[in-house]
């Protein structure tokens, strides 16, 4: 599969620029990349089956690999601290790989969260949506023994999760946004939801507002200033295509 590198204007482009975004580069990945974590002028892709992929994307044009480590099952999700990965892995958890020299990767810690889909990760704790296992709450102080903090078991499938201070906003699959209080990461509560009208498995959060990509039902918007009394927004549908994944500007 590919990765696409694309420049994107964020004010009005130059005249050679023309109307849209513009094709700096692609690298066809072995694998099938499902996110990257850029630290500098180097790429870590999670690159599906074939695990973490790290590239040099120095000279946009032309992509260059630097080394790659092959997760045990599917590589969905990276966050970066300085050299060292986290990988929500899909079954086999979050994996911690160092990468400081990306010719000679190595695995230094994993703990088993459940089906890792997506993770945010800071400072030392990790929230890792796992599936039907919930929020998992993991201290990774010691990169080498992470150790799972607490849980939030959601009503659905927790498949993507974003955390601003003391909150974490889930998608749940089939139950929608969950908004979960992690301010004691021992002890983990729910403090709002909004049922969306598919299966919400993306999520990110502007000030108040919540996109969540609800797959066939496209991108909703949601307004959390009241979490006791969440209301939507807006919604898109995306007609014969569904929205699976969303970035906050």
């Amino acid at each position: 599969m590919w990765l696409v590198v694309m420049m994107l204007w964020a004010t009005t482009p130059p005249i050679w620029a023309g109307t849209g975004p513009v094709l700096l580069g692609l690298y066809d990945t072995p694998g099938d990349p499902a996110h990257v974590a850029l630290v500098g002028a180097t790429a870590y892709v999670a690159d599906g089956p074939a695990g973490l992929l790290i590239l040099d994307v120095s000279d946009l044009t032309s992509p260059a690999p630097l080394g790659s480590y092959d997760t045990p099952t599917t590589a969905v999700r990276v966050e970066m601290d300085g050299t060292t990965a986290y990988v929500a892995n899909g079954t086999t958890g979050l994996l911690i790989i160092d990468a400081s020299d990306p010719t000679s990767t190595s695995l230094i810690g994993s703990i088993d969260t459940g089906t890792a889909t997506d993770l945010v990760l800071m400072g030392s704790v990790a929230y890792v949506a796992s599936g039907l296992a919930g929020l998992k709450i993991v201290d990774v102080s010691d990169p080498t023994t992470p150790v799972v903090l607490g849980t939030f078991n959601t009503s659905g499938s927790a498949l993507g999760v974003e955390v601003v201070g003391t909150t974490a906003y889930v998608a749940d699959h089939l139950d929608g946004l969950k908004i979960v209080d992690v301010g004691n990461a021992a002890s983990p509560s729910l403090i709002g939801s909004y049922d969306t009208p598919h299966d919400a498995s993306r999520v990110e959060v502007v000030g108040t507002t919540v996109y969540v990509a609800d797959r066939s039902g496209g991108l909703q918007i949601i307004d959390v200033g009241d979490f006791s009394s969440v209301v939507f927004w807006d919604g898109f549908e995306l007609g014969d295509t569904s929205a699976w994944s969303t970035t906050s500007p």
